[in-house]
């Protein structure tokens, strides 16, 4: 069992900047320093050493890399690939690397693979090289690599891809999750060629794509992922699930969009208004968030009776119990209670709570229809989650430790109904037909921990100290490493790989003096929005 953060000496975030400090060293410096950081235990260090060498920009790096893809060691195969194949992506882009690539990727064809698929036939297609993608799409039968080849093309925005799209989206195939993942990547092809959208080309492969709303086959999660790309592609607000008010639109027939929008209760959160029916809800339970609110709260009375509602009528802000709310966490917690409430009979929640670690309420182990028994139960365990005392370190008080935003979004994306699902989520099948279709995020401050810290000897080159109040810390023989998922550049790399084919819509709410333009670089990966709670205006990188 691994200890407890609390009882060891910590890396500051701070030393993460590693990655990018690599840039610019020669083959030879990268390699060196790739040789030593992998004979270090923790995955830290790997992935600094797959970094320095990657970021050589040499592509003799490529056959190191793609021979690590195949045996990365301890402590983790499934997440060393995943890192491996984003570091080598990230750095090595040059054409040179296009051929050591494609002879690694060819290596690799199973579905778990199409991480590394997609990124180096993006890559490739960036160099002139679509060709590449092209075949892989027309020979390959795993539909993971299919549809990864077809995201590689739309991320390049190949202009090549018109006849495929067009062709692909009359023939798919009949099992609904594979529908799911290819109409996916179709709706990233409309939205990467939207400057195109006035052509005859681009009509004439976006017509058949947008039929596909009317097909009953579809799933409907899916009819949502093509929607709210067109949104974006075609420059509007409404969501439609029916597609002729969007063949007119695109034909120049109308200005405006008519016709039936959804109808269900939309999920609310902070003010957010989701699209989804199946929501997961991402909170920053971190010792952090016992820190006193500071501006969020609304004018007005904050105690009294609650006002009273007509039957069928939603509660609003205004029945939230102000005056019980003194801490960032109690604002999330309250606002997620009414988030709650609002839901209707038909719809599916789960909540995940995040600290050192990851964990579900018990009322949701997975996605749990909002059926009022199970929304009380979740808000009764809500409510009995009890802030600790102060500590030197935490002189705010305690809830569940660092902040492993990670950890959490990794459990929303293998959430499933009733369940959850841990290895190979991104590319298993049940999470296209039972996985969430919407994710809310909340949290305070950057990630400062993951699920892949080590005790290890302490290597002298990372500042010590607590990286959730950022006190320093004497050295000490050994340290407790955090893993590389603390760091906001492999953290949104990973996600892009969770979201690849799912297209889960993503919002983000930042209370306090969060980066939030990294929180916005994390929504836009699910199209979603961000919104600031309080506190100073951090942008980020």
């Amino acid at each position: 069992m691994r200890p407890h953060p609390s009882l060891s000496l910590l890396v500051l975030l701070s030393a993460l900047a590693a990655p990018l400090l690599a840039q610019g060293k020669s083959f030879e410096e990268g390699l060196a320093r790739y040789r030593e950081c992998l004979q270090r235990p923790p995955l830290l260090m790997h992935a600094r050493g797959w970094t320095a060498l990657a970021a050589s920009g040499d592509p003799r790096a490529v056959p190191i890399l793609a021979e690590d893809y195949d045996d990365p060691g301890p402590p983790d195969l499934e997440y060393g690939r995943y890192l491996i194949a984003a570091i080598a992506t990230r750095y090595l882009r040059s054409s040179d690397c296009i051929g050591p690539m494609e002879e690694w990727r060819r290596a690799h064809a199973e579905s778990e693979d199409a991480w590394l698929w997609q990124r180096s036939l993006a890559l490739a297609a960036r160099r002139g090289r679509a060709d590449l993608a092209l075949a892989a799409l027309e020979q390959q039968d795993d539909v993971f690599l299919r549809a990864a080849a077809l995201s590689a093309l739309a991320a390049a925005a190949s202009g090549e891809i018109y006849e495929r799209a067009e062709k692909l989206s009359l023939t798919l195939p009949k099992d609904p999750a594979q529908r799911a993942v290819l109409t996916g990547a179709l709706a990233d092809v409309l939205l990467s060629l939207r400057s195109k959208r006035s052509t005859k080309e681009y009509r004439n492969m976006a017509v058949p794509i947008i039929r596909l709303l009317d097909d009953p086959d579809l799933p409907y999660g899916s009819k949502l992922v093509l929607a709210r790309h067109l949104m974006r592609a075609l420059d509007q607000q409404t969501l439609l699930l029916d597609s002729q008010p969007w063949v007119d639109l695109l034909g120049g027939m109308a200005r405006k969009q008519t016709g039936a929008s959804l109808e269900y209760v939309k999920p609310t959160f902070f003010g957010i208004e989701g699209s989804g029916q199946r929501i997961v809800y991402v909170i920053d339970a971190s010792d952090s968030m016992c820190k006193p609110i500071e501006g969020e709260r609304p004018k007005g009375p904050v105690s009294g009776p609650r006002p009273k509602h007509k039957k069928g009528e939603l509660p609003t802000e205004a029945d939230i119990p102000w005056h019980l709310v003194k801490t960032r966490f109690d604002l999330a917690r309250e606002h997620l209670k009414l988030s709650l409430r609002r839901l209707s009979e038909d719809q599916y929640f789960c909540v995940v709570l995040f600290g050192d670690r990851a964990r579900t309420l018990k009322a949701t182990r997975g996605l749990t229809r909002a059926k009022r028994t199970a929304v009380k139960k979740a808000i009764a365990e809500l409510d009995k989650i009890e802030q600790g005392s102060p500590t030197p370190r935490r002189p705010d008080g305690t809830l569940e430790g660092m902040t492993n935003l990670h950890a959490g979004l990794r459990m929303a994306f293998g959430a499933v109904e009733k369940k959850l699902i841990g290895e190979g989520a991104y590319v298993n099948p049940k999470t296209f037909l039972q996985g969430a279709d919407t994710v809310f995020v909340l949290s305070d401050g950057d990630p400062t921990w993951d699920d892949w810290d080590e005790v290890a000897p302490d290597y002298g080159e990372d500042r010590l100290g607590d990286p959730e109040s950022r006190q320093k810390m004497q050295a000490a023989p050994r340290v407790h490493y955090h893993g590389p998922f603390a760091d906001w550049n492999y953290l949104l790399d990973d996600v892009r790989r969770m979201n690849l084919f799912r297209r889960v819509e993503l919002h983000c709410i930042g209370i306090g003096d969060v980066q939030i333009g990294f929180l916005k670089m994390l929504a836009d990966i699910g199209l979603g929005q961000t919104v600031q709670i309080g506190g100073p205006t951090r942008q980020g990188r």
